[in-house]
């Protein structure tokens, strides 16, 4: 008996339609799902051609942020620069000028002149020939003005000498001045008496001396606070016995008015000069003083020095500071 199952006529005639069919539907649906992927990769490529119109918007975006460094950087420089014109401005202040008039007392006779030489560029550098010639303001006196750059000015110190040129040319020199200049000083007028180089004080102005004096007086005359000041008043005395300082008095009541014990005592610069400085607001334009001998021991004015009466004049030059160099004190 045969076991397999012999289709039907109906099944045999429907089995081929049915294959038919199918292939024909996938033959069919092919070309649609072709279709769809073409559309897709066609959908793709415009997506992609349609993507670099964005690239603007990032171009835009880099030229903000190229300009927006750009400022920055404009800015940061600015500032540095702001800075360091600051810098400048401040440090050229600080060297700046230094407006300085020397005055020296000394009578001169009709067709004689005085001049003033040193080492510094502005008094000749050491050259007669080029030492600059002071006005005659009377008699007695004799005046120049010169406007320094600071830096010019080595270890804030200036070197010079005053010279007598006669009427024939012939010259004939002052001893040597030293002139220390005060840091913060932009004004100076400096009054000197003339020294003639064979006084016989300028010969005690030696180490030894110096040493001696400074034993004498330095141990025991205590050094000032620094203050504000507008006279500076200097004298010589490198003879000074042990023990004894210099003192100042005048008329005026901030020099003492002529009271002994109320006498401004100076410092003893080791170098044989003796030095005070002082804020000053003079009543009178023509003030008296004289300085003196001061016993430390005793505390006690010991002696005036010799001669008349020193006269301090009212500086209508208008410096900030005015420097009194008297020469010698006077014993004898």
């Amino acid at each position: 008996m045969q076991s397999d199952k012999i289709a039907s006529p109906a099944e045999r005639s429907q089995a081929p339609t049915a294959k038919k069919g199918s292939k024909k539907a996938t033959t069919k649906k092919a070309p649609v799902a072709e279709s769809n992927a073409e559309i897709d990769k066609t959908t793709a490529q415009k997506e992609a051609v349609k993507a670099p119109k964005k690239a603007p918007a990032k171009k835009t975006a880099t030229k903000a942020a190229t300009k927006a460094a750009t400022k920055t950087k404009t800015a940061t420089a600015t500032k540095v620069a702001a800075k360091k014109t600051t810098k400048s401005t401040t440090t050229s202040k600080a060297a700046g000028k230094l407006k300085i008039r020397f005055e020296i007392f000394f009578s001169t006779k009709f067709g004689e002149a005085l001049l003033i030489s040193g080492a510094h560029p502005a008094l000749g550098a050491e050259a007669t020939i080029d030492a600059p010639v002071m006005q005659y303001i009377n008699d007695q006196k004799w005046a120049i003005n010169l406007e320094l750059d600071k830096p010019s000015i080595k270890d804030g110190q200036l070197s010079y000498t005053y010279l007598l040129r006669y009427d024939d040319g012939a010259l004939t020199l002052s001893a040597p001045y030293q002139l220390n200049i005060p840091t913060g000083a932009t004004s100076i007028t400096v009054r000197d008496s003339w020294n003639a180089p064979g006084f016989e004080n300028n010969a005690l102005l030696t180490d030894a001396q110096q040493a001696f004096a400074i034993e004498a007086g330095t141990k025991k005359v205590a050094s000032s606070p620094k203050k504000k000041f507008n006279h500076r008043f200097i004298i010589k005395a490198p003879a000074l016995e042990a023990g004894k300082a210099i003192c100042l008095i005048g008329q005026d009541p901030q020099l003492g008015g002529w009271d002994p014990a109320k006498a401004v005592l100076l410092e003893n610069q080791a170098n044989g000069n003796w030095q005070v400085d002082l804020s000053l607001k003079l009543s009178e334009e023509n003030t008296a003083y004289k300085y003196g001998i001061y016993d430390l021991a005793t505390s006690q004015l010991e002696s005036y020095e010799t001669g008349e009466n020193r006269i301090l004049q009212t500086d209508n030059a208008g410096s900030a500071l005015l420097i009194q160099q008297d020469g010698f004190i006077r014993t004898n």
